[in-house]
């Protein structure tokens, strides 16, 4: 087995993680280890074998795994924060991820699907009430109640090719489209009949609404 290991001498665990310097700590706080690098150990997540970009590092009879690796696996960003001295790991936040305010239907920008954060989203015992459609459009989920289809509002806008004309307003719960009067209320929760609601992030509206929008804006085809 010893023909897999080669012994390294790391300055600190967090070294092997981040190529963390020494100069970040004080004196007093650095001791020295002795770690042995085995490749041949197999990561599994969920039963997946992953990869990582650094392999396993053995101290001390114990396997240290490396933090920026496991964390993009897992979908964290992992950075040092030099202030702390501590190494951060936070959720990772496509900028497409969350709604925009009143603004999001300016020249340039486009309408995101993620609802606000702190919305009351639908609840499972709701949700039974509705007929999932899954990939409804371009990868995006809807939801049925009865001949009702509530599209997801990303995907409507551009089902419909009126993404950029949406704007969507936190102060007073409503979605408005540019170059139209239709103007839509939406809860934050599923209500039966609503207009529009909040569920696990996104916003879905009734798609009626936007095939309405987009004659106002576009005019008789």
């Amino acid at each position: 087995m010893k023909k897999f290991i080669s012994g390294i001498t790391v300055g600190l665990v967090a070294g092997v993680v981040l190529t963390i310097g020494t100069s970040s700590f004080a004196d007093s706080v650095i001791s020295k280890v002795e770690a042995y690098i085995n490749p041949s150990i197999p990561v599994t997540l969920d039963g997946q074998t992953i990869s990582l970009d650094k392999p396993v590092a053995i101290i001390d009879g114990s396997s240290y795994l490396p933090v920026k690796s496991i964390g993009q696996v897992v979908g964290k960003d992992v950075s040092w924060n030099d202030k702390t001295k501590s190494i951060e790991l936070k959720s990772v936040i496509n900028p497409t991820d969350t709604v925009p305010s009143k603004d999001v239907g300016q020249v340039g920008t486009q309408p995101e699907d993620k609802a606000k954060e702190g919305v009351t989203h639908l609840n499972k015992d709701s949700i039974q009430s509705l007929v999932l459609l899954q990939n409804y459009f371009n990868g995006k989920d809807a939801y049925k109640d009865g001949n009702i289809v509530y599209m997801n509002l990303s995907a409507g806008g551009s089902k419909y090719s009126i993404r950029d004309k949406i704007v969507y307003n936190n102060s007073d719960k409503s979605i408005t489209f540019k170059g139209s009067s239709i103007k839509i209320n939406y809860n934050d929760s599923y209500a039966n009949g609503c207009e529009a609601f909040n569920y696990d992030g996104s916003t879905y509206v009734k798609e009626s609404f936007f095939v309405e929008a987009s004659k106002d804006i576009k005019g008789p085809q």
